[in-house]
């Protein structure tokens, strides 16, 4: 019951979110704070996964679904985010690696 409690506000929160900020933008509040870049950014759908793992991971206690929809924002993401760090590509790959890795690794000594 709790699970599907944390389940259910998760998801509210996040369409509530997303409504809200698709309704000031309608209104033309968005406009006064952001340029129109950024609010295309902020209000793109592949924005959603990242707003969602947000209120996933920190109103449900079990944190599986808000990873995932993390990792799905990101690579939704990805070519944006690399943009920016384009000066540090070189970095990239190695660094997922690393990670990766490292993830399996600690999460295997666990259990």
């Amino acid at each position: 019951m709790l699970k599907e409690k944390d389940t259910k506000l998760a998801t509210g929160l996040t369409l509530a979110f997303y409504g809200v900020l698709s309704l000031l933008s309608s209104f033309g509040v968005l406009q006064k704070f952001m340029s129109v870049s950024l609010r295309a950014e902020v209000l793109d759908w592949r924005t959603a996964f990242l707003y969602a793992a947000a209120f996933f991971l920190i109103f449900k206690k079990d944190k599986t679904i808000g990873l995932i929809l993390l990792v799905i924002g990101l690579l939704f993401r990805f070519r944006t985010i690399y943009g920016y760090l384009a000066e540090y590509q070189f970095l990239f790959w190695p660094v997922v690696f690393v990670t990766t890795g490292s993830v399996l690794i600690f999460t295997s000594l666990r259990k």
